[in-house]
């Protein structure tokens, strides 16, 4: 989702993507920060697999936070975060960047946007490397619900 506010005396327009968009009263002369900050937390979902991506973006919905999907690591490089995400949840193995490179990519950024880490092959050698990590959680997939809405509340609250 990505959003970008227009000033007009105390309304502002918010669009998320192409045909939706909100319209709401804020004092005049408000920054758009501060709006982001009334709006639900936006959760990244990185994944190479569409039904994963589509699938996760509604159950994040559904537990009340804005959700934003890619379909790599380089997409989500590439795009502009506006607003950053709360947390990003970051599938390990993908064509490309792994998700592990696009993690200490975003460390080397200075992004310590908290990590939750979602596999299909939760091996050794994915264990090891995810256990040196400070991240939320490493989820094996599929997993259940409840599990994965505790990671992303710890990982807004910090």
């Amino acid at each position: 989702m990505r959003l970008f506010g227009a000033l007009h005396k105390t309304k502002v327009l918010l669009t998320k993507g192409l045909n939706k968009s909100i319209l709401v009263s804020v004092p005049k002369n408000t920054q758009l920060p501060v709006i982001e900050q009334c709006l639900p937390p936006l959760i990244a979902i990185v994944d190479d697999d569409a039904s994963v991506r589509s699938s996760l973006c509604r159950l994040v919905r559904a537990f009340g936070f804005n959700a934003e999907s890619f379909d790599s690591a380089e997409s989500y490089l590439n795009s502009a975060h506006c607003p950053s995400p709360k947390c990003l949840v970051l599938d390990v193995h993908m064509p490309g960047l792994s998700g592990f490179e696009l993690h200490r990519k975003m460390l080397e950024m200075g992004d310590k946007t908290p990590i939750i880490f979602i596999t299909a092959n939760a091996n050794a050698y994915a264990q090891d490397q995810v256990h040196d990590l400070d991240v939320i959680d490493f989820l094996s997939k599929p997993f259940e619900e409840e599990e994965f809405r505790q990671s992303l509340e710890r990982a807004i609250q910090g």
